[in-house]
């Protein structure tokens, strides 16, 4: 039979182990919520970096020159306009739909 003394402590233990790790997520949260800014800018930067060199390399744009680099700008700023476009579709769309279980009832 085990002894009710090992019981208590490792109950015991594993409160103070799972308080100590809740504590650390509740500060990593905490630090996230305090620094969301620098994150949301952070992403921001590295989604127009990465987005506007796939564009580069799929479309062959030369930056080189000034006509080559408004072609490029045009050419994201239109890529863009159609993400935000597609992006308003498909909430219209998931908005509009009845989202209520049909099986209930």
């Amino acid at each position: 039979m085990i002894p009710i003394w090992l019981i208590v402590a490792v109950v015991i233990l594993l409160v103070i182990v799972i308080l100590t790790k809740s504590m650390n997520h509740i500060y990593f949260l905490a630090w996230i919520r305090q620094n969301f800014f620098y994150f949301f800018v952070i992403g921001i930067l590295l989604f127009v970096s990465y987005s506007f060199f796939v564009i580069y390399a799929t479309n062959n744009l030369d930056l080189g020159s000034y006509e080559g680099f408004a072609r490029a700008a045009n050419v994201y700023f239109v890529w863009l306009r159609n993400v935000f476009s597609n992006m308003a579709k498909v909430t219209g769309y998931v908005i509009s739909q009845d989202w209520t279980n049909a099986t209930a009832g």
